[in-house]
């Protein structure tokens, strides 16, 4: 479709200007893409933008050397407007498919369940990600941004939320509980233990330990062919290692939701390759 309003591509870039100054402060910033709707060219005002209106927000994204996540790129054919976005600034080309990247992706999506497991993601269980994320000494900055993005998309997005069968796809997958636990039995890095040590960091990070954190620290000793039994005397001592004071959630009632985990788990073993196969397209 010809683009002709230049108007509209006016105020659209004025509006990307925005979004690189607040990358300048921010490695990662968050947008709905109902945001760009109104700047782009064609827009017909309803709830989803087309194939062609992604086509011309993908041609602006790699103008301004913009990077999102979830990706917008040639060939998607719809999204909600209120699906999320996070954006962060083309750092230049990386070996995705590179032993350490995918160490961390699975590191990252440990952290990312273990976060979501109790249905609820508070602010600090956010922060305790990132700074995981920024202790992996072994991966340069562009890999790091990348993984931010990705962790703010799988940590803040909900399943219910409107977008393309890609952007669902990739969410879904990406925080699957089984689907971690096959990545780490199938990972022969050394290092696997930094799993465990992952997943006690984000267990303490918000000071409450419930059975679903201790639930998942267990299936991670089974997948490393560990003893179970102390899953949880491990995580308390973690705490006072940290200097973190634990509160006791056992007995707290139970939130009405559904864990985010517990709604895909049973649903979507055809999906465990769509995680892999979203990353190697990049």
């Amino acid at each position: 479709m010809e683009r002709t309003s230049s108007v509209a591509e006016a105020k659209l870039h004025v509006f990307f200007d925005q979004i690189l100054s607040e990358l300048d402060e921010h490695n990662v910033v968050r947008r709905e893409f109902g945001d760009f709707a109104n700047y782009i060219p064609g827009y017909d005002g309803g709830m989803e933008l087309s194939r062609d209106d992604l086509e011309y927000l993908s041609e602006q994204f790699e103008h301004y050397k913009i990077t999102s996540q979830p990706r917008v790129k040639r060939g998607f054919i719809k999204e909600g407007i209120d699906a999320p976005i996070y954006l962060y600034k083309d750092l230049g080309s990386f070996d995705h498919k590179s032993e350490d990247y995918r160490y961390a992706q699975v590191i990252l999506q440990v952290a990312v369940v273990m976060a979501r497991i109790d249905g609820d993601v508070s602010e600090d269980e956010i922060k305790g990600v990132m700074s995981l994320l920024n202790q992996l000494d072994f991966l340069g900055d562009r890999e790091k941004v990348a993984l931010q993005a990705d962790a703010h998309f799988l940590l803040q997005t909900s399943i219910g939320v409107g977008g393309g069968e890609e952007t669902r796809s990739y969410l879904k997958s990406g925080i699957n509980k089984d689907h971690v636990i096959h990545k780490v039995k199938a990972m022969k890095n050394p290092a696997r233990r930094k799993f465990v040590d992952a997943a006690k960091e984000i267990a303490i990070a918000d000071g409450v330990l419930g059975i679903q954190e201790v639930e998942f620290l267990q299936d991670l000793y089974k997948a490393l062919r560990m003893s179970t039994k102390p899953a949880r005397g491990d995580i308390e001592e973690f705490a006072k290692e940290k200097h973190v004071e634990l509160r006791d959630g056992f007995d707290e009632p139970e939130e009405p939701s559904v864990s985010a985990v517990e709604e895909v788990s049973d649903a979507l073993g055809e999906l465990l390759t769509d995680f892999e196969e979203v990353e190697a397209a990049e």
